[in-house]
Protein backbone atom coordinates (compact mmCIF):
# COMPACT_ATOMS: atom_id res chain seq x y z
CA UNK A 1 0.00 0.00 0.00
CA UNK A 2 1.28 3.45 -0.91
CA UNK A 3 1.84 6.21 1.62
CA UNK A 4 -1.17 8.51 1.81
CA UNK A 5 0.86 11.73 2.13
CA UNK A 6 -0.04 14.44 -0.40
CA UNK A 7 1.02 18.06 -0.80
CA UNK A 8 -0.28 20.04 -3.76
CA UNK A 9 0.82 18.01 -6.83
CA UNK A 10 3.24 15.84 -4.87
CA UNK A 11 2.10 12.28 -4.08
CA UNK A 12 4.40 10.17 -1.99
CA UNK A 13 5.78 7.24 -4.03
CA UNK A 14 6.90 5.14 -1.04
CA UNK A 15 5.17 2.23 0.66
CA UNK A 16 3.29 2.77 3.92
CA UNK A 17 4.69 1.14 7.06
CA UNK A 18 2.43 2.46 9.81
CA UNK A 19 -0.93 4.26 9.98
CA UNK A 20 -0.96 4.64 6.18
CA UNK A 21 2.32 6.59 6.07
CA UNK A 22 5.83 5.69 4.92
CA UNK A 23 8.90 5.91 7.16
CA UNK A 24 9.45 9.51 6.07
CA UNK A 25 5.92 10.88 6.41
CA UNK A 26 4.77 9.16 9.58
CA UNK A 27 4.92 11.88 12.25
CA UNK A 28 6.52 9.65 14.93
CA UNK A 29 8.35 6.88 13.03
CA UNK A 30 11.59 8.89 12.99
CA UNK A 31 11.58 8.99 16.82
CA UNK A 32 11.45 5.21 17.16
CA UNK A 33 13.76 4.42 14.22
CA UNK A 34 16.11 7.39 13.59
CA UNK A 35 18.93 5.25 12.19
CA UNK A 36 16.65 3.50 9.68
CA UNK A 37 15.11 6.80 8.52
CA UNK A 38 18.56 8.41 8.19
CA UNK A 39 19.99 5.40 6.32
CA UNK A 40 17.06 5.25 3.88
CA UNK A 41 17.22 9.02 3.36
CA UNK A 42 20.93 8.78 2.48
CA UNK A 43 20.13 5.97 0.03
CA UNK A 44 17.64 8.26 -1.72
CA UNK A 45 20.29 10.99 -1.92
CA UNK A 46 22.74 8.48 -3.44
CA UNK A 47 20.16 7.46 -6.06
CA UNK A 48 19.71 11.10 -7.09
CA UNK A 49 16.25 11.66 -5.63
CA UNK A 50 15.40 15.35 -5.24
CA UNK A 51 11.96 15.56 -3.60
CA UNK A 52 11.85 15.21 0.17
CA UNK A 53 8.56 17.02 0.56
CA UNK A 54 6.95 16.65 3.98
CA UNK A 55 9.70 14.34 5.29
CA UNK A 56 10.25 13.99 9.03
CA UNK A 57 14.00 13.68 9.47
CA UNK A 58 16.30 12.97 12.42
CA UNK A 59 19.79 14.47 12.47
CA UNK A 60 21.29 14.48 8.97
CA UNK A 61 24.62 15.59 7.57
CA UNK A 62 24.86 16.64 3.94
CA UNK A 63 27.98 18.77 4.44
CA UNK A 64 30.05 19.22 1.32
CA UNK A 65 27.55 17.22 -0.74
CA UNK A 66 27.29 18.35 -4.36
CA UNK A 67 23.85 17.99 -5.90
CA UNK A 68 23.28 17.89 -9.65
CA UNK A 69 19.70 19.18 -9.33
CA UNK A 70 17.68 21.38 -7.02
CA UNK A 71 16.62 19.59 -3.84
CA UNK A 72 13.09 20.16 -2.46
CA UNK A 73 12.42 20.12 1.29
CA UNK A 74 9.00 21.83 1.20
CA UNK A 75 7.10 21.14 4.44
CA UNK A 76 9.96 18.91 5.69
CA UNK A 77 10.62 18.86 9.42
CA UNK A 78 14.16 18.60 10.71
CA UNK A 79 13.63 17.30 14.23
CA UNK A 80 17.34 17.39 15.09
CA UNK A 81 20.29 19.33 13.67
CA UNK A 82 20.71 19.24 9.90
CA UNK A 83 24.11 20.10 8.47
CA UNK A 84 24.42 21.64 5.03
CA UNK A 85 27.76 23.48 5.31
CA UNK A 86 29.51 23.52 1.96
CA UNK A 87 26.61 22.00 0.02
CA UNK A 88 26.40 22.98 -3.63
CA UNK A 89 23.82 22.63 -6.38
Amino acid sequence: MRCKYRFEEYRCPYNAVEDGYCIFHHPKYWEKHPEKVREEFYKLIQKGETKFIGFNLPEIDLSKKIFKKTIYFNKAKFHNPAYFRGCKV
